[in-house]
């Protein structure tokens, strides 16, 4: 977003990266499409005519939805909601016929037949839905998005604590109860070096720049 209060990089230091999520694009099964391939059909030959949900203007799922139809070439047209909670329902109810949404709550629906998933946007199948391909299985790894959680320190804060405060998290992420409970949302906690977190932030903020660029979203 323009004018933070404060550099994401310069202004922190990274600790532990403990937990990471795909999204998980859905449809609704009235439009009656089962896998990517036939969503991307069904838009082209209804050009304007589908609509695709998501928790607000220049929120994640909206950045997605654009993604998706820059990727793909096809017109599908954006309906804002005021949070991810309402787009999903909106779908649900095909008020809407697609959007993304997050394993965590669209997994229930998926395994009811209320939803139809068609990819995740991981690098990994989540833990929760593990029959659902990701972007790179269906032929589009330039779609794989991931959102990402993670303890920061403020900047300066000695190397002796971040160690510290590393070590003290990584036992946490890796206990059983933390490890079956992240599962149970389609997360997994990567856990890993301070110097890792601050390389998934680096990178992480040149895709997103890349993808708003891309996109044209514009980030209010």
């Amino acid at each position: 977003m323009p004018n933070l209060p404060y550099d994401p990089v310069k202004d922190f230091a990274p600790v532990i990266e403990y937990a990471r999520v795909p999204a998980l694009l859905v449809v609704n099964p009235s439009l009656g499409v089962r896998d990517l391939q036939g969503l991307v059909a069904l838009a082209k030959n209804r050009p304007g005519q589908l609509n695709y949900a998501s928790n607000g203007p220049a929120g994640s799922l909206h950045i997605m939805g654009e993604l998706l139809k820059v990727t793909l070439g096809i017109d599908i047209v954006h309906v804002p909601y005021k949070a991810a909670a309402p787009a999903l329902l909106s779908i649900l109810a095909n008020e809407t016929q697609l959007g993304f949404d997050f394993p965590v709550t669209s997994a229930s629906h998926v395994r009811a037949g209320k939803l139809v998933p068609l990819f995740l946007t991981g690098r990994e199948r989540a833990p929760n839905l593990p029959d659902v391909p990701t972007a790179a299985d269906v032929g589009y790894p330039q779609l794989e998005v991931i959102f990402f959680g993670g303890l920061l320190a403020p900047a300066g804060t000695s190397r002796q604590i971040v160690l510290r405060l590393n070590s003290e998290m990584a036992k946490i992420v890796r206990t059983p109860e933390i490890v079956d409970s992240l599962r149970s949302t389609g997360a997994v906690a990567p856990g890993g070096s301070p110097e890792d977190f601050r390389k998934v932030i680096s990178e992480e903020l040149v895709k997103w720049r890349r993808i708003v660029k891309v996109t044209g979203v514009k980030m209010e």
